[in-house]
């Protein structure tokens, strides 16, 4: 289907506010953009009132090496409230460093697990935040995926579906700095997508959030 043509979320006009969003066969190319729902789906464009982050940043640059930190559990679920009872039985794989949160990966391996179906990710860092204000997060992801920001959660898309972009929701930010990033996220079959956007205070447009506003501490390794 074709994705409603939608103002962007920089404006602060009184109504709500929805995303612009190119055609899902712009994103399969490769466009920085997106995945646009179907007519009859305006629920999925329209942020939810923004919750304020009170917490201060609490990381240094000079503190944090690039990539984010990542462990695997292997397991074959259908939600990430599955995932909390793996992880109490199961020991977590710590993989290799994950080059920010772009990944389209079809039916290969997932992330840096180097396995292709059934495996579940916490990814854990930093993501740098340049400016005070209002921030919009949606992410594309096959299968579920949630995004915590400072604790707040940005992302919550959490069972098994072929890619498709979650509702956006939107953090307000008292200060620009380096704040706390948690990710959940599993494949159980098939392909595999974990893309994260947000769009800035200032932004006219939603964009893949860049690999170097996402950093982990240096003792992860």
């Amino acid at each position: 289907m074709t994705p409603p043509a939608a103002p962007d979320l920089a404006r602060h006009a009184p109504r709500p506010e929805r995303w612009r969003l190119p055609s899902w066969r712009a994103a399969l190319v490769g466009a920085a953009a997106l995945v646009g729902g179907c007519a009859g789906e305006p629920s999925r464009d329209t942020p939810t009132e923004p919750a304020a982050v009170t917490e201060a940043p609490i990381a240094r640059a000079d503190t944090l090496l690039p990539g984010l930190a990542v462990r695997y559990w292997p397991v074959m679920i259908r939600n990430l409230r599955e995932l909390a009872a793996w992880q109490g039985r199961t020991p977590a794989i710590v993989g290799p460093a994950i080059d920010g949160l772009d990944h389209v990966m079809g039916d290969g391996a997932v992330l840096t697990s180097g396995i292709k179906d059934g495996v579940a990710a916490e990814i854990t860092g930093f993501i740098h935040l340049p400016a005070a204000g209002r921030y919009a997060f949606a992410a594309v992801s096959n299968d579920g995926v949630r995004v915590e920001i400072a604790g707040a959660v940005v992302v919550d898309d959490p069972d098994v579906h072929a890619d498709r972009r979650s509702p956006p929701r939107a953090i307000v930010v008292r200060a620009a700095g380096w704040y706390p990033l948690r990710v959940l996220y599993f494949e159980r079959r098939n392909t595999a997508t974990l893309q994260l956007y947000w769009q800035p205070p200032d932004a006219t447009a939603p964009a893949i959030v860049p690999a170097g506003a996402l950093r982990r501490p240096r003792e992860s390794g």
